[in-house]
């Protein structure tokens, strides 16, 4: 059971959405929020939001561990410099947990 929503509520997708309403959400969020295309100084952050959550999201095994874990525990994504997710960790009383390297 999803708890955490966040991710698709950016995307603004239910937890149940599949493949392709992923990628219509995210390719619709994108043209949006994208620097090149929106002048304001928030869009370059919530582009970098929605092409996390759409990472997280098309990806079978990362949605697995965000539906499941994220529930729980919160989640922390490090990202290399292009924005990729390269690992998944969670904090539990202070301590970090590696969940998966990617």
């Amino acid at each position: 059971m999803v708890k955490e929503t966040k991710f698709y509520d950016i995307l603004g997708v239910k937890p149940n959405a599949n493949d392709n309403d992923l990628k219509k959400a995210y390719r619709k969020m994108a043209l949006q929020y994208h620097p090149d295309k929106n002048p304001s100084p928030e869009a370059g952050e919530k582009f970098k939001e929605i092409s996390l959550a759409y990472e997280v999201l098309s990806n079978a095994e990362k949605r697995k561990i965000y539906d499941q874990v994220n529930s729980k525990f919160e989640l922390f994504f490090v990202l290399d410099s292009n924005y990729h997710i390269v690992e998944i960790k969670s904090h539990q009383l202070s301590c970090a947990y590696k969940l998966r390297k990617f």
